[in-house]
């Protein structure tokens, strides 16, 4: 009989009331979630996870405390935190030296660090914090995580008080936008229009790029998605707008997870506590698996020399520079999703396997899966409802997103017109294979039905390496390729003309 879910921590004292002795809650057993869907290895982990619910059926009957531990699960937490701190060699090596720094009353000789994979500091920093919110209430956890992750906007981006100020005013004035008594697609367009010209403005200004604040904007891409969910889609009535709520959204949003929703931070959570940090725990894992994958990419692309190279040499190169680039983003937003989680916030996945998509189609329904939400809703489904133009929809939806992806660096840096040309090139070309493949089934039903495309796994390994390599061209190419003439260039090395 499958074990019950575990449930949010209390909000009363009514498990303090509760006799440990007596009776102890089911929610102390191991998470029934934990176990795999694969019978085999169902068989493995089901004495592991026995071991373990015992383990914490003996603290949750060493007292008051015992308890709360038990129904929080802090051992398997204890557990996963180490084990994460394994996997991060670095850490692991400034842990020895600093216990060595301790013993040897500061003569140990610092190691090297440079020989392991790199591990982003911050995911010391989320476990840290992790570690010392574990068994405050919600709105504390965020409060304290919120404090912790100043230290991201201030070292990581350099921004000084000066670049904080500026932020906290286009809060408040986003804030004021959306209390105005006007139609929620007016004060949508007026606040884009602010967000445009103070970008443009402030850049201006010398004091103003240096603080900082600029930097951050024109990192994050989707300033104009925000807005839009902001003014219509995230938050509640416009009139019942708390002032609070609306400024810690936009600080987790704009300074650490541009994917957040209003919803993900108020709203109800739908599952345990400790199902949610438990996902969090997975963000964290998969941050650390893409490390290695990206350290093992750089090292084998400083042994090669890439302009000798020419057809399936190259266009491995170019695969692999591709999922390299990719995995540098998966580490940067999975260590907020999971920093989120383990605060209690149930952040949505933004990736799904990615690596596996089938067809350009599939690639876009598993890759940064919340900002094509916005895309699909946004612009997709309007044009579709207008006038069911099919190809205009899907062009548009592409080529906005990559007007999105170059506007914020065009008002900071200013507009290099060929570099932004190979660039829409490469989303223009994503639309067009997304409009084929929408197209072919409908115009052949038959023909595909004979093909069994969806259920061949011959078709399903010929679907991932053509879609694997068609995006490794074109990602390669967007990346690299600073004129029309290396483009050209790039793929007579690449066919051998």
């Amino acid at each position: 009989m499958a074990k019950p879910e575990p449930r949010l921590l209390p909000t009363d004292d009514a498990l303090v009331r509760t006799d440990p002795k007596s009776v102890l809650p089911d929610s102390v057993a191991a998470p029934g979630y934990l176990l795999p869907a694969a019978s085999w290895a169902r068989v493995l982990v089901a004495p592991l996870l026995d071991v373990y619910s015992r383990t914490n059926l003996a603290i949750a009957r060493r007292g008051r405390w015992g308890l709360r531990l038990a129904d929080s699960h802090g051992l398997l937490f204890a557990f996963a935190s180490l084990v994460a701190l394994a996997l991060a060699p670095r850490f692991l090596m400034l842990g020895y030296y600093l216990i060595a720094e301790i013993i040897t009353d500061g003569v140990a000789i610092k190691p090297d660090t440079s020989v392991v994979p790199f591990t982003p500091d911050s995911v010391a920093v989320v476990l840290g914090a992790f570690v010392l919110t574990f068994a405050m209430p919600r709105n504390w956890r965020l409060f304290c995580g919120g404090v912790v992750s100043l230290w991201f906007p201030l070292v990581h981006f350099g921004i000084s008080p000066l670049g904080m100020s500026i932020f906290g005013c286009y809060v408040a004035a986003l804030y004021a936008i959306a209390k105005i008594r006007i139609s929620r697609y007016a004060v949508f367009a007026v606040a884009v229009t602010l967000t445009g010209t103070a970008i443009a403005l402030l850049s201006i200004s010398q004091t103003v790029v240096e603080s900082g604040i600029l930097v951050l904007m024109g990192r994050f891409p989707i300033i104009v998605p925000m807005i839009w969910y902001t003014m219509i889609e995230e938050m509640p009535g416009r009139r019942k707008l708390q002032p609070v709520r609306h400024t810690v959204y936009h600080y987790l949003r704009t300074l650490h997870s541009p994917v957040i929703t209003f919803k993900d931070i108020f709203g109800p959570t739908g599952a345990g506590l400790v199902q949610i940090r438990t996902e969090g725990f997975k963000a964290l894992f998969t941050v650390l698996a893409a490390v290695f994958v990206v350290d093992a990419i750089g090292s084998y692309s400083g042994r090669v020399n890439e302009p000798e190279m020419s057809g399936l040499s190259l266009l491995v190169f170019s695969y692999l520079q591709y999922v390299r680039t990719y995995c540098l983003f998966v580490i940067a937003i999975n260590v907020v999703i999971g920093g989120l989680r383990l605060m209690g916030v149930p952040v949505r996945n933004n990736f799904n396997w990615w690596l596996l998509a089938r067809t350009p189609n599939e690639h876009w329904r598993r890759w940064n899966m919340l900002m094509r939400e916005w895309v699909v809703g946004f612009i997709f489904f309007p044009i579709m409802r207008a006038r069911r133009w099919l190809f205009v929809a899907v062009m548009a939806s592409l080529l906005s997103s990559g007007l999105l992806h170059i506007a914020p660096g065009a008002l900071t840096a200013g507009v290099d017109w060929v570099r932004s040309s190979i660039i829409m090139t490469y989303w223009g070309l994503n639309g067009v294979a997304i409009y084929a493949f929408i197209k072919i089934p409908l115009i052949a039903p038959d023909f595909v039905e004979r093909l069994r495309f969806r259920t061949s796994r011959l078709w399903w390994a010929a679907g991932v390496v053509s879609t694997s390599a068609f995006y490794g061209i074109l990602v390669h190419v967007r990346q690299s390729c600073r004129s029309w003439d290396q483009v050209g260039t790039y793929f007579e090395r690449l066919f051998g003309v």
